[in-house]
């Protein structure tokens, strides 16, 4: 059978509610056709030094290399020393980052919860959290951009991940509980003139 399996597993370390990441390529059928994708960007907070790597089959990577060579050189020398260091990183380093963003995101879904008409639902990977908006009048691209304008806060609207996700916002817990504090208490203000 030709079927090839491509497994993102950026947010392997980002994983909740008593979950554990698992890799298909580790099932022994799988494995030779399953090419794994991930990056620094997520366990490494390395978003924008675009470094990733993919694991798989010694033929299918060496196909790989051949079509990336054509495509791009490779990334910068700053961004492979950094990635480099980031790799030697010790265990207790990453456990204490992990650490932290189990507490963001318990901060998080605690504060939103707390905030009338919004529902929030837990991820059980990465370091977002979807949630429903009220019944306001507004698009989630309008709450968006209003949330933006108004409050200066950054989210994403729902209707950016397709139809189904209308009515939904999703919002980032990469970053300090003061900083969620805030973005949260600037929220609850902009759906007080709302609800």
């Amino acid at each position: 059978m030709g079927i090839y399996i491509v497994c993102d597993e950026v947010y392997e370390k980002f994983v909740w509610e008593g979950n554990r990441h698992f890799s298909i390529a580790s099932i022994p059928e799988a494995h030779e056709r399953t090419i794994t994708v991930n990056s620094l960007s997520k366990s490494f907070a390395m978003t924008g030094w675009r470094i990733g790597f993919a694991a798989g089959s010694k033929e299918i990577i060496s196909n790989m290399t051949k079509l990336q060579e054509n495509i791009y050189a490779c990334p910068s020398s700053i961004s492979q020393k950094a990635a480099e260091a980031a790799l030697g990183v010790e265990s207790d380093d990453l456990d204490k980052m992990i650490s932290a963003y189990t507490t963001r995101r318990e901060v998080m879904l605690r504060e939103l919860s707390a905030i009338e008409g919004l529902r929030c639902i837990p991820s059980e990977g990465s370091f977002y959290i979807f949630t429903e908006i009220p019944d306001c009048g507004m698009t989630s691209e309008d709450f968006a951009l209003q949330l933006l304008m108004e409050k200066k806060v950054a989210i994403v609207p729902g209707s950016a991940f397709g139809g189904s996700g209308e009515g939904f916002i999703r919002i980032s817990f990469a970053a300090s509980v003061e900083i969620i504090l805030e973005g949260i208490n600037r929220i609850k203000r902009f759906l007080s003139n709302r609800m």
